[in-house]
């Protein structure tokens, strides 16, 4: 779990922000899970993924189906714990982190060709807020053996999230 020092710096820094940028988005809904881990159709799902990432050439867009995807691996983590199935959990978890860390590799692509990344930094904004409280649900139906991994999806959303709030906070969108 966070610490309450750097947990107390986060929340300052959301507010410092919200207060800044107030066009940010009030709301943001995690997309559906889909097709989930258990179903036999998974595997075509996640490639159609790929297809899909493959076949964008623009940064931004990369970076927002990065965040998409993302949002979809955590709904899949939560059906997966909802319906008992916690064997299925980690694997979304982990992809969800691996999505994060995309999301910041083409938000920063697309600031070096100059692109205006305003709009993808306030949706990080808010979609990060989301991602920790599912998280931290998904952590409160997991046995103690599981929590480290899940406590560091929490991190790299924090730290997705805290990148975010430093482009729009110092000009760089």
């Amino acid at each position: 779990m966070i610490g309450r020092k750097p947990l107390v710096a986060l929340i300052t820094a959301l507010c410092v922000i919200l207060i800044m940028f107030p066009t940010i988005e009030a709301e943001y809904n995690l997309p559906e899970a889909g097709v989930t881990p258990d179903s036999p159709l998974y595997g075509s799902d996640k490639a159609a993924e790929a297809l899909q990432l493959t076949l964008v050439l623009d940064p931004l867009n990369k970076a927002e189906l990065h965040l998409q995807f993302a949002g979809e691996r955590l709904a899949e983590a939560m059906v997966m714990a909802d319906q008992g199935k916690l064997g299925l959990v980690l694997d979304p978890i982990q992809e969800y982190e691996r999505n994060m860390i995309g999301v910041l590799k083409y938000i920063a692509q697309a600031h070096e060709v100059g692109e205006d990344i305003t709009r993808i930094c306030e949706l990080v904004l808010v979609a990060t807020s989301k991602h920790q409280d599912v998280l931290e649900e998904i952590y409160a139906k997991m046995p103690a053996h599981t929590h480290s991994v899940i406590a560091h999806a929490k991190a790299v959303s924090a730290r997705v999230q805290e990148e975010a709030a430093k482009r729009l906070k110092e000009g760089f969108a």
